[in-house]
């Protein structure tokens, strides 16, 4: 078997060798016609050498010489390169961040600044008269009947406890004068005052803004308060006719009784004391009791 199949053997290999040459030469004629193309002058033709399509060219983004492989790291300089983007891109947001931040505080410092000229406004408008335009006359709330939270409030909220407590004086009054004795006649049991007298409220120190509370009534003795539009002046003493001439006795240094009573009714006679100041209240108009 060995040797039917040697000559097959044989000529596959001397077809072969015979292939390789020709190719051979014909890549010899192929170069050597391409060569005396490019060599002729005159510039009448374009030659385009053959390169090598795996290699790149010189210059271009790909191109990397023979020792760029050894000395140079390719992964390095594109982590490198990641690296600077991502650091350009955080630096892009902190900018953008602080921008945004400045531009928020910003805009609530403008907003905390209007509000308070707001409200300094509002201040400035209630102290005026152009808000007594659309006050109401009472100060308090119809819906839920609580008293306001400023001066006229306090005014309204004493107007109606002073109310309540001369209600209960005069209810007291008319109790104990109705009744010679303060026990039960038949049985003789004591008999207690059905009537609970509150204290006395105190006036707020401020006066107040609407004309209906400002006439309340005044006590009779306006001298307890400082204010000079309200005070009445100390009544003069009277002068006195001048005591009769003493009769000279003799031996006797006792004047008359007649003078010794002048004497002492002209020193009994004083001015009156000056007016009282209600503590925490020193101008303000003091209600009857």
């Amino acid at each position: 078997m060995c040797v039917v199949m040697m000559p097959d053997i044989v000529l596959l290999t001397v077809l072969a060798w015979a292939w390789c040459w020709l190719g051979q030469k014909q890549h010899v004629k192929d170069m050597r016609e391409k060569k005396a193309i490019a060599s002729r002058v005159g510039g009448f033709t374009r030659f385009d050498p053959p390169r090598n399509p795996l290699k790149p060219v010189e210059g271009s983004l790909s191109y990397g010489g023979y020792a760029d492989s050894f000395t140079t790291d390719a992964v390095k300089e594109e982590k490198q390169k990641q690296r600077e983007r991502t650091a350009r891109l955080e630096a892009c947001l902190n900018s953008r961040r602080a921008k945004n931040l400045d531009r928020e505080k910003q805009r609530l410092e403008k907003m905390v600044a209007e509000e308070e000229r707001q409200q300094k406004h509002n201040e400035d408008l209630k102290k005026s008269k152009l808000a007594e335009r659309n006050m109401t006359s009472a100060p308090c709330n119809p819906i839920t009947m609580k008293y306001e939270n400023d001066g006229d409030g306090d005014w309204l909220k004493f107007k109606d406890e002073l109310t309540r407590y001369r209600a209960a004086v005069r209810a007291e009054n008319l109790y104990r004068r109705a009744r010679a004795v303060s026990y039960n006649v038949i049985t003789g049991v004591e008999t207690p005052i059905p009537v609970d007298v509150p204290p006395r409220p105190t006036a707020p120190g401020q006066l107040p803004r609407r004309q209906s509370l400002q006439h309340l009534p005044l006590q009779s003795t306006r001298n307890n308060c400082n204010c000079p539009h309200l005070q009445r002046p100390p009544p003069a003493p009277q002068a006195l006719p001048p005591p009769p001439a003493a009769p000279a006795l003799d031996g006797k240094k006792d004047l008359p009784p007649s003078t010794k009573v002048e004497k002492n009714s002209a020193e009994s006679i004083k001015p009156p004391p000056p007016p009282l100041t209600v503590p925490g209240q020193e101008c303000g108009p003091q209600l009857l009791t």
